[in-house]
């Protein structure tokens, strides 16, 4: 019976010998990159020490921040939009522990803005929240009926950047979601999201 376990080193089939360093657990290594992803986070969140670890190894090269300026104002504006409003230093320690745990890190910054459709026809304009919209995701084209001159067509897309520090969101992208491109000939990199159903709009349909 020895035989016929993958860690035995007793003759199998056609007299050859299994490799006597493979163990039961190898049966279960990940097959790829994104299954690979599953085990570390499981380690990183079920292992005390390494959970301990991974923590010191992020916070580490995360240093207070330095504010260099002639103005104490503008330094004093800085330092409360940095730390107070958006608290960098724990946007960082997060970005560096997702380093740790997968081998990169993705992290974008979501400045806030609110949309508007024109019409094409009497460049109305009115804010996307109360207009019945279509949306294309396949054009990134919007289509709505203009409630000024009733005009049924594609719209044309007005976005306006709010002032508002307190809405500036740094987001985490999960490592499980993104899609690396390579091309060794151009040495060129393109990232893919994929998309959860969770931030699927349930008010967008296809046009």
């Amino acid at each position: 019976m020895l035989g016929d376990l993958p860690n035995s080193t007793s003759p199998g089939k056609g007299g050859t010998y299994a490799d006597p360093m493979r163990l039961w657990a190898h049966s279960f290594s990940p097959r790829n990159l994104k299954q690979l992803f599953r085990w570390t986070e499981y380690l990183y969140y079920n292992s005390a020490q390494v959970f301990a670890g991974v923590r010191k190894f992020a916070e580490y090269p995360i240093t207070e921040v330095e504010y260099l300026g002639d103005s104490d104002k503008l330094t004093s504006l800085y330092r409360r939009l940095l730390e107070e409003t958006i608290g960098i230093r724990q946007a960082l320690i997060k970005s560096s522990i997702d380093l740790q745990v997968y081998g990169n890190s993705f992290t974008s910054v979501h400045l806030p803005f609110k949309r508007s459709l024109r019409c094409t026809k009497c460049n109305f304009t009115e804010k996307a929240t109360e207009v019945d919209f279509k949306y294309n995701p396949h054009k990134a084209i919007f289509k709505h009926t203009c409630s000024d001159c009733g005009h049924v067509g594609e719209s044309k897309i007005v976005d306006k950047l709010e002032l508002s520090p307190e809405k500036i969101n740094i987001v985490r992208w999960d490592p499980k979601l993104i899609q690396i491109n390579y091309n060794p000939v151009t040495s060129e990199t393109e990232h893919f999201l994929s998309v959860p159903s969770s931030m699927n709009k349930s008010n967008i349909t296809m046009a």
